[in-house]
C-alpha cells in the first residue's frame, strides 16, 4: 500500500504553524517553558484550554485546529475519520466518544469511521484497516490528539520534572493532529506492517519478534533511518535490548530518530507526528532509502511498520 499525504494540520501546546512543527529540529526550536505551582518545568502546554476534565481538554485542542469551522472542514468532508486516541477503556472510549460527537459531530458523519484507541500504536492498527478497507475515495483523514497536563502533578509529586533544581525527567506536551492519506500510485509504501500487544514484562521480547520480522522483510538492504520511542525510559530501555535482532539491517550512518527530543512527550499523537515527519522528509529528498517505525503504547500495544519511497 503506498500512501500520499495531505492537508496536514498540527498545534503542539500554543504552537499552530504546521510547517514549522512538522520540520522540527530544522526550523525554530519550540520554547520547553511552563509554570507549575509558580515553578518553572520543562513541557510544552498550551494556555487559556479547560483544566477540568482531560477530554474537555482535548476537544479544545482540536478547536485551536479549526475543525469546528466549514470552511477548514470542507477539505476533509465526505471521507471517513480515523481516530487515533490514547489507551481507554470502554467506558473511557464510550465517554469521550459521546463529548467529541457533540462538539465536532461532522467528523463522525461518514459511515466508515473508526476509533482506534490503542496509544501511539493506533496508526498501525488504522493502517491495517485502511488496507482490508473498500471505498471508492480511497482517502481517510486521521485525527489524534493527546494532552499531557493532567500528568504535571503526578510528575511533579514524583521528581519526575525537569525544573531548575532537577535536570532530568520527562517533557510533558500536548498536541493535536489532522492529515489526509490517499491511497496513490506514489509516496511513502507500506513494505511490513505488524502489530501485537503484550504485558510490560512480555515487551522486551515482542519488540525482538517484531524487529526480527522487519529484519527478514527488509534483507538484503539496510534502514537508513529508525523512528524510536524516545519519551518513556523503559519502553526505550526494552526497544534498547532488543535492538540486536536488527543487526545486518543497519550500520554507522543509519539514524535514529526520537521526536520527543524536540516535540516533548506529545501521547498517542506521536505515531502520526512520525509518519508525516518522515514523509515529508522523503517528500523533500533529504532523507532515501528504506524506514523503520516502531510505536509503543504504554500499555500492551505495539506496531512497527517499515516504509520505501515511490517516485512517479
Amino acid at each position: 500500500m503506498i500512501i500520499d499525504v495531505q492537508h496536514t494540520r498540527l498545534s503542539i501546546g500554543d504552537n499552530t504553524d504546521t510547517e514549522r512543527l512538522i520540520n522540527l529540529p530544522f526550523s525554530e526550536p519550540l520554547e520547553f517553558s511552563y509554570q507549575q505551582n509558580s515553578q518553572n518545568v520543562v513541557a510544552v502546554m498550551a494556555a487559556n484550554l479547560s483544566t477540568e476534565r482531560k477530554v474537555d481538554r482535548l476537544v479544545d485542542l482540536l478547536f485551536k485546529l479549526k475543525l469546528q469551522d466549514d470552511t477548514v472542514w470542507k477539505t476533509y468532508q465526505g471521507k471517513p475519520v480515523f481516530w487515533l486516541l490514547p489507551n481507554l477503556s470502554a467506558n473511557e472510549l464510550q465517554h469521550w466518544v459521546s463529548v467529541l460527537h457533540q462538539h465536532l459531530p461532522h467528523c463522525f458523519e461518514h459511515p466508515l469511521t473508526r476509533i482506534f484507541p490503542n496509544g501511539s500504536a493506533s496508526l498501525m492498527f488504522a493502517f491495517k484497516t485502511l488496507e482490508a478497507m473498500s471505498f471508492d475515495s480511497q482517502s481517510v483523514v486521521l485525527i489524534s490528539v493527546d494532552s499531557l497536563f493532567f500528568d504535571l502533578a503526578e510528575l511533579s509529586a514524583t521528581d519526575n520534572l525537569i525544573t531548575e533544581e532537577q535536570g532530568a525527567g520527562s517533557r510533558p506536551a500536548e498536541a493535536a493532529m489532522v492529515t489526509n492519506l490517499r491511497v496513490n500510485t506514489t509516496g511513502l509504501s507500506i513494505d511490513l506492517l505488524s502489530q501485537n500487544n503484550c504485558s510490560l514484562v512480555q515487551q522486551t521480547q515482542t519488540i525482538q519478534s517484531l524487529f526480527q520480522q522487519a529484519n527478514k522483510a527488509c534483507e538484503p538492504e539496510l534502514f537508513n533511518q529508525l523512528y524510536l520511542p524516545g519519551a518513556n525510559q523503559t519502553v526505550t530501555d526494552n526497544w534498547l535490548n532488543a535492538y540486536e535482532q536488527l543487526a545486518g539491517r543497519i550500520d554507522s550512518d543509519s539514524d535514529i530518530s526520537q521526536t520527543t527530543n524536540f516535540t516533548g512527550d506529545i501521547g498517542c499523537v506521536s505515531g502520526l507526528y512520525n509518519f508525516v515527519h518522515l514523509f515529508n522528509r522523503y517528500e523533500q529528498q533529504t532523507v532515501t532509502g528504506k524506514s523503520l517505525q516502531l510505536e509503543v503504547s504504554q500499555t500492551l500495544h505495539l506496531g512497527l511498520a517499515t516504509y520505501s519511497w515511490i517516485e512517479a
